[in-house]
Protein backbone atom coordinates (compact mmCIF):
# COMPACT_ATOMS: atom_id res chain seq x y z
CA UNK A 1 0.00 0.00 0.00
CA UNK A 2 2.70 2.55 0.32
CA UNK A 3 4.48 1.60 -2.48
CA UNK A 4 0.96 2.83 -4.05
CA UNK A 5 0.90 5.67 -2.10
CA UNK A 6 3.99 7.08 -3.26
CA UNK A 7 3.69 6.25 -6.92
CA UNK A 8 0.18 8.48 -6.54
CA UNK A 9 2.25 11.48 -4.65
CA UNK A 10 5.11 11.07 -7.31
CA UNK A 11 2.48 11.11 -10.41
CA UNK A 12 0.53 13.89 -8.47
CA UNK A 13 3.45 16.06 -8.11
CA UNK A 14 4.69 15.84 -11.48
CA UNK A 15 1.75 16.53 -12.97
CA UNK A 16 2.18 20.09 -11.21
CA UNK A 17 5.64 20.31 -12.64
CA UNK A 18 4.79 19.89 -16.44
CA UNK A 19 2.30 21.97 -18.25
CA UNK A 20 -0.95 20.88 -19.97
CA UNK A 21 0.76 20.23 -23.14
CA UNK A 22 3.84 18.69 -21.95
CA UNK A 23 1.53 16.19 -20.27
CA UNK A 24 -0.49 15.44 -23.38
CA UNK A 25 2.75 15.18 -25.02
CA UNK A 26 3.62 11.69 -22.95
CA UNK A 27 -0.10 10.41 -24.46
CA UNK A 28 -0.54 8.23 -26.65
CA UNK A 29 -2.71 9.83 -29.42
CA UNK A 30 -5.74 7.04 -28.38
CA UNK A 31 -5.84 8.26 -24.99
CA UNK A 32 -8.10 11.36 -26.37
CA UNK A 33 -10.27 9.87 -29.19
CA UNK A 34 -12.82 11.89 -31.24
CA UNK A 35 -11.87 14.99 -29.10
CA UNK A 36 -8.47 16.02 -30.45
CA UNK A 37 -4.89 16.82 -28.60
CA UNK A 38 -5.85 20.41 -28.12
CA UNK A 39 -9.34 20.29 -26.56
CA UNK A 40 -7.57 18.09 -24.37
CA UNK A 41 -4.43 20.14 -23.59
CA UNK A 42 -7.33 23.14 -23.02
CA UNK A 43 -9.25 20.84 -20.67
CA UNK A 44 -6.27 20.17 -18.59
CA UNK A 45 -5.06 23.49 -17.99
CA UNK A 46 -8.84 24.39 -16.69
CA UNK A 47 -8.71 21.25 -14.48
CA UNK A 48 -4.69 20.84 -13.20
CA UNK A 49 -5.77 22.66 -10.11
CA UNK A 50 -7.81 19.41 -8.70
CA UNK A 51 -4.60 17.40 -8.85
CA UNK A 52 -2.79 18.27 -5.72
CA UNK A 53 0.94 17.26 -5.06
CA UNK A 54 0.06 15.70 -1.99
CA UNK A 55 -3.08 13.90 -2.73
CA UNK A 56 -4.61 15.13 0.22
CA UNK A 57 -8.59 17.19 -0.35
CA UNK A 58 -8.79 20.39 1.04
CA UNK A 59 -10.64 20.92 4.80
CA UNK A 60 -13.79 22.25 2.01
CA UNK A 61 -13.61 19.79 -0.02
CA UNK A 62 -17.30 17.73 -0.24
CA UNK A 63 -17.75 15.35 1.84
CA UNK A 64 -19.56 11.98 1.13
CA UNK A 65 -23.19 11.36 2.28
CA UNK A 66 -22.18 8.84 4.78
CA UNK A 67 -20.18 11.68 6.37
CA UNK A 68 -23.13 13.56 7.75
CA UNK A 69 -25.25 10.72 9.16
CA UNK A 70 -27.17 12.48 12.46
CA UNK A 71 -24.43 11.58 14.72
CA UNK A 72 -27.65 11.68 17.78
CA UNK A 73 -28.71 8.35 16.11
CA UNK A 74 -25.46 7.17 14.69
CA UNK A 75 -27.52 5.61 11.81
CA UNK A 76 -29.88 6.79 8.97
CA UNK A 77 -31.56 4.58 6.48
CA UNK A 78 -29.15 5.19 3.42
CA UNK A 79 -26.01 4.24 6.50
CA UNK A 80 -26.82 1.49 7.95
CA UNK A 81 -23.49 1.53 9.63
CA UNK A 82 -22.72 2.36 13.49
CA UNK A 83 -20.10 5.30 13.30
CA UNK A 84 -20.72 8.62 10.62
CA UNK A 85 -17.36 8.54 10.42
CA UNK A 86 -17.41 4.69 8.70
CA UNK A 87 -17.53 4.10 5.19
CA UNK A 88 -20.63 2.73 3.47
CA UNK A 89 -21.27 -0.90 3.50
CA UNK A 90 -21.65 -2.01 -0.17
CA UNK A 91 -25.70 -2.21 0.33
CA UNK A 92 -25.81 0.96 1.37
CA UNK A 93 -24.15 2.94 -1.51
CA UNK A 94 -27.53 4.29 -2.50
CA UNK A 95 -28.47 8.41 -1.76
CA UNK A 96 -29.58 10.27 0.92
CA UNK A 97 -33.06 11.31 0.39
Amino acid sequence: MQKLSTANVATLTWIQSHTAAQIADQLPPDYYPGVGKAAYIAALQRKKGIYKPTGMCPQTAPRPAWWSCPPSTRQCKACPSTSPRRPPTHSSRRRHR
